[in-house]
Formats: C-alpha cells, sequence, structure tokens
C-alpha cells in the first residue's frame, strides 16, 4: 500500500511565518502612532480574529492538499507549530522593540500605571502608591513580558487550534 503524507513543515513554516511578520507588522504600526502602551478591546480583537484566522487558514490549506482530509493529530500539529513559529518571531521583535527602538519602554509604562493609580485612588499616600508601584514594576520587565507573550500565545493558541481542528477534521472513508 502506497502512502501518499503530505509534510507538514511547509504549511507550519510559512503560515508560521505569515503570522508571524503580521505580528511584527502590527507591533511596528502601533509602535509608529505611539500606542505601544494603550491598547483597548479593538486591538483585542483584531489580534484574536487575525491569530484565529492564519491558524484556520493554514489547517485548511493542508487539508485542501491532502484531498479534502484531515486528522485532528495532523490539524494539532500543524496549528501549534504555526503558533510557535509566529511566537519567536513575535519575541524577537518584542526584544528589538524594548532595547533598540523604545529602550524607555517601562519607564513609560511605569508612568502610564503611576498616573492610572493616582486617577482612581486620588487620596492614595505616598507609601501606598510606593508599594503598588514596586508590585507593578515585577511586571514591566523584558524577562516578564516575553514570558507573558509566549505563554498568551501558547495557551490562546492551543485553544484557535483545537477549534480549527475540530472544525476542519475529516477522515477518510474505508
Amino acid at each position: 500500500m502506497e502512502s501518499n503524507a503530505i509534510s507538514t513543515r511547509k504549511y507550519i513554516f510559512t503560515y508560521g511565518s505569515i503570522l508571524g511578520l503580521i505580528s511584527v507588522a502590527y507591533g511596528f504600526m502601533m509602535y509608529s502612532t505611539d500606542n505601544t502602551i494603550s491598547r483597548n478591546w479593538v486591538h483585542t480583537t483584531l489580534d484574536i480574529t487575525v491569530r484565529f484566522g492564519i491558524i484556520m487558514y493554514g489547517v485548511y490549506k493542508y487539508k485542501y492538499a491532502n484531498n479534502g482530509f484531515l486528522k485532528l493529530k495532523s490539524a494539532l500539529k500543524i496549528g501549534m507549530g504555526i503558533v510557535l513559529i509566529s511566537a519567536i518571531i513575535s519575541i524577537i521583535w518584542l526584544v528589538l522593540e524594548e532595547t533598540i527602538l523604545e529602550p524607555d519602554l517601562a519607564n513609560r509604562m511605569m508612568k502610564t500605571s503611576r498616573d492610572g493609580i493616582i486617577r482612581r485612588n486620588p487620596s492614595i499616600t505616598p507609601e501606598e502608591l510606593h508599594e503598588q508601584l514596586a508590585f507593578s514594576q515585577m511586571f514591566n520587565t523584558i524577562y516578564f513580558r516575553i514570558t507573558f507573550d509566549l505563554i498568551d500565545k501558547v495557551i490562546f493558541g492551543s485553544i484557535y487550534v483545537l477549534i480549527a481542528g475540530l472544525i476542519l477534521a475529516r477522515k477518510k472513508d474505508l
């Protein structure tokens, strides 16, 4: 019996690179419009839609090349590969942005946090403000942001991949 298995590597690298480059382009747009710190529901909705769409399309293209058949295991493999490749590209952008393009980003984020704390609680004492800023500063390091970005992309990417795999899975009739 002859096996015509299609390599998943091509789809993983192609669509992972596309998603990663779209993330970099989006990040550059946010940087160039000085919106690196302030994000709202529109940014989140756009991010979710693009990520899910690229993952779904990558899995769909594999299914199409495989004569319309797709195992859930293959969908998970392709989708998680796409997620990991795009996460690596996105993290490289994050490091470049925070070390070369905008090395003062952590200080700006702290100033924004400070202003938000004071605006929400105008009667805060200097000691309480210092305590809250010290806690907030832990989360503004590049290492934490890289870790959080990777965890975010992997967890939510896993959900998107599972949904795409369940929607597109189709077994061959025996």
